[in-house]
């Protein structure tokens, strides 16, 4: 009569694995180069990726790439998409593209000062660059402008003096306290279209008893 051995496979297959050489044993240790998380398939920038696909297959970018042009020149790697950044900060490098790209293909810095000179729209009115950064230059050294003018009083201009107390750019004082010669300027400074009459009809510097007719007529939209 014969006889049953048993035997414990789970015990085998752990002593075989156990003496079996891995790949290190065999062929030495792997030089894997680093990997860099923000090329990932599951990083941030490759979920961007998809999205703009999407965007791009399914929908009309016409108008997306027009308000955000930068979104095909961005980075994706590791640093762009760990960086934190601010709306203010993502507007501002926007409007500057667009100003300086104004009329032409490059940069064009004066343009970008000009156009921001001169422009009412929006408030608070004309922005100059230049007269920021003598502002920040007189706060490091703790003298406001309005005090290195009244160190020359015969020299400074009183409508400049009032300027600097009221702490007004020149380009922004002049449009505050010069009065519109046309209703064209005045609709210029709230952003209406220049080829519409404002005040058809009327004299900007009219009494306000008789400004009460002016909604019935220029519907004011």
């Amino acid at each position: 009569m014969g006889h049953w051995r048993w035997y414990d496979t789970q015990g085998i297959i752990m002593a075989i694995n156990r003496d079996m050489p891995d790949y290190g044993v065999l062929f030495g240790p792997v030089q894997a180069p680093a990997a860099d998380e923000g090329r990932s398939v599951l990083s941030p920038a490759a979920y961007l990726a998809d999205l703009l696909q999407l965007v791009e297959d399914e929908l009309d970018t016409t108008d997306l790439y027009a308000r955000r042009p930068d979104l095909r020149r961005v980075v994706l790697d590791g640093p762009t998409t760990q960086a934190m950044v601010s709306v203010v900060a993502l507007v501002n490098e926007l409007l500057r593209e667009r100003l300086e790209t104004a009329g032409g293909a490059q940069p064009q810095r004066p343009i970008t000062d000009a156009v921001l000179r001169t422009d009412r729209h929006p408030g608070p009115g004309p922005f100059d660059a230049s007269q920021v950064r003598l502002a920040a230059a007189l706060a490091l050294l703790k003298l406001p402008e309005a005090d290195l003018l009244a160190l020359f009083p015969r020299q400074a201009d009183p409508a400049q003096a009032v300027r600097a107390r009221l702490g007004l750019a020149p380009t922004a004082f002049t449009a505050l306290v010069e009065p519109a010669r046309s209703g064209r300027v005045l609709g210029l400074a709230y952003g209406i279209d220049p080829d519409r009459p404002l005040l058809p009809g009327h004299a900007v510097g009219e009494a306000p008893p008789r400004l009460t007719a002016i909604p019935a007529a220029w519907p004011l939209h």
